[in-house]
């Protein structure tokens, strides 16, 4: 369900971008190019968001805040959307129910941490962030093209969490637990 007021500030946000953008390529330079980037992204998010979401998937957003699970929280399949703001997942002591767990996380600036315990599966797969990245005790730098990477427990573990992840300026560390 859509609601109107995030559409019209969707549509505030791409006019106001829009314009900041035409003034800086005008040579009436107000801001370095990232923001009204940033800003045009954010408002065409506003407005294309409700069409993403799919059915039966929870949705968080943190338009500039941090997030930070630890301690006992229930795993669903969800998203988790933030523009400026951390998060920080920690899977040692939630519950995760059997099979596959999808989070799709979206971050326009900020750092993504998530840690997983050894005998849960984890696949990581990305679509595109400009700053460098450790999945699974790999280290990436500048990446651009999407990469999957996933334990190697991926496939025989009977909880499984597939991460779908979204980052323009941001740190993402995934990490699992060595087994104890």
């Amino acid at each position: 369900m859509r609601n109107k007021g995030q559409l019209y500030i969707g549509i505030a946000l791409l006019c106001v971008g829009g314009l900041i953008f035409i003034r800086n390529l005008t040579g009436i330079r107000l801001w370095p190019y990232i923001w009204p980037t940033l800003i045009i992204v954010l408002g065409a998010w506003l407005i294309i968001r409700p069409q993403m979401t799919h059915e039966g998937t929870d949705v968080t957003f943190c338009f500039i805040a941090d997030l930070d699970r630890d301690g006992p929280w229930n795993v669903t399949d969800e998203e988790i959307w933030t523009f400026i703001g951390d998060i920080d997942l920690d899977m040692g002591q939630a519950t995760l129910p059997p099979g596959e767990t999808r989070l799709r996380i979206f971050s326009f600036v900020g750092d993504v941490k998530l840690r997983v315990p050894p005998d849960v599966g984890v696949a990581v797969s990305t679509t595109a962030f400009f700053t460098e990245a450790k999945f699974l005790g790999e280290s990436y730098e500048s990446l651009l093209a999407p990469v999957i990477v996933s334990s190697p427990n991926y496939e025989t573990a009977e909880q499984k969490v597939f991460l779908e992840l979204t980052c323009f300026v941001a740190t993402p560390t995934i990490k699992q637990s060595k087994a104890g």
